[in-house]
């Protein structure tokens, strides 16, 4: 009961009972508050709503058991039931949904909005986990963003952003990350230094490192690949394993699988070559049909026809267009330099 505190509402079974000093405190439930001794501004309600709470100050519990374990922390809001449950001497965090933040103990300035997001986290700092099971395996990683549905659910590593539903789900270790849009990162596990960019964008690379994928589906198959590029839509769509290379523009490679070391410039641009290799192919449908390898295309159309052929220079607008397969060719415009 309290003997010297001024301006605290107290409603409910063992709400504050224990209060010697406290002032404007706001405990209304059974057990809410009940063993606040000297704390001030608290508001706490529901059963046993910041029930562990001692000294702590402007501290906001609404729901059963929010900020259940706090008790020294200073200006949390936990809203939801479980919510910042576990928190013992953590400041500034938000928690708002059923079991946001729950085991967050002694990590500051979080915010965790949304079923399950920021669960596990307990002495990360400076995180944003927003919907349904964001950054839910997140313990002790710093500066993170993660909004969106699962979004960097098993994330425990540092300064990555994902925001869209499931991006960067299965992350675990790799830092440095920026998946942004539904799926894009989904599968990586530990790879650092990815943006990826649009629905699907890098969805299955789990350890390939140092990759950009900006562009609805672009290197959405890429597991292993390393060092790539692909900027366009479906660009780089099937690689799998393929590294260092460079597609721009929509379904630019669309169809390398391990291809290595090639340069697809325009849209459909080195579209169907799968394994080729060393490939430097600039224009719209520029060696569209070619799985060769160490080929040079410009223009516009340039080798459209040529499938399997291999260290050929072809520049110029529909340049061999109608011819299938050359070996050690220079060719300029439509006529034949040999």
């Amino acid at each position: 009961m309290a003997t010297t505190g001024w301006d605290n509402t107290l409603v409910g079974a063992d709400a504050g009972r224990t209060m010697v000093s406290g002032a404007h405190n706001t405990l209304i439930g059974s057990n809410a508050g009940s063993v606040l001794t000297n704390g001030f501004s608290n508001t706490m309600v529901g059963y046993s709503a910041g029930r562990s709470l001692t000294t702590g100050n402007a501290n906001v519990g609404l729901g059963i058991y929010a900020g259940g374990a706090n008790t020294t922390g200073n200006s949390n809001i936990a809203i939801g039931t479980y919510s910042g449950y576990a928190a013992t001497g953590g400041n500034q965090n938000i928690a708002i949904g059923h079991s946001a933040g729950y085991w967050n103990t002694t990590a500051n300035n979080n915010i965790a909005i949304g079923t399950n997001a920021g669960y596990q986290n307990n002495n990360g700092t400076a995180n944003i986990s927003i919907g349904e099971n964001a950054g839910q395996w997140n313990n002790s990683a710093n500066e993170i963003i993660v909004i969106g549905q699962n979004a960097g659910r098993f994330n425990t590593a540092s300064r990555n952003t994902f925001i869209g539903a499931s991006a960067g789900g299965a992350n675990t270790t790799g830092q440095f990350n920026t998946f942004l849009g539904p799926y894009s990162g989904a599968a990586n596990n530990n790879a650092s230094t990815i943006p990826s960019l649009g629905c699907y964008a890098g969805q299955s690379n789990t350890t390939g490192a140092v990759n950009t994928f900006v562009g609805v589906s672009a290197g959405q198959a890429n597991t292993t690949g390393a060092e790539n590029t692909f900027v366009g839509v479906s660009a780089g769509l099937n690689t799998t394993t393929g590294s260092f290379n460079t597609f721009l523009g929509r379904s630019a490679g669309r169809l390398n699988t391990t291809g290595t070391d090639n340069v697809f410039v325009g849209p459909t641009a080195g579209y169907s070559n799968t394994t080729g290799v060393q490939n430097t192919i600039v224009g719209r449908n520029a060696g569209v049909n070619s799985n060769g390898s160490q080929n040079t295309l410009l223009g516009h159309n340039v080798a459209a026809a040529m499938t399997t052929g291999a260290a050929n220079t072809l520049l110029g607008y529909q340049a061999a267009g109608q011819h299938h397969r050359y070996e050690q060719h220079l060719c300029g415009g439509r006529r034949w330099l040999q």
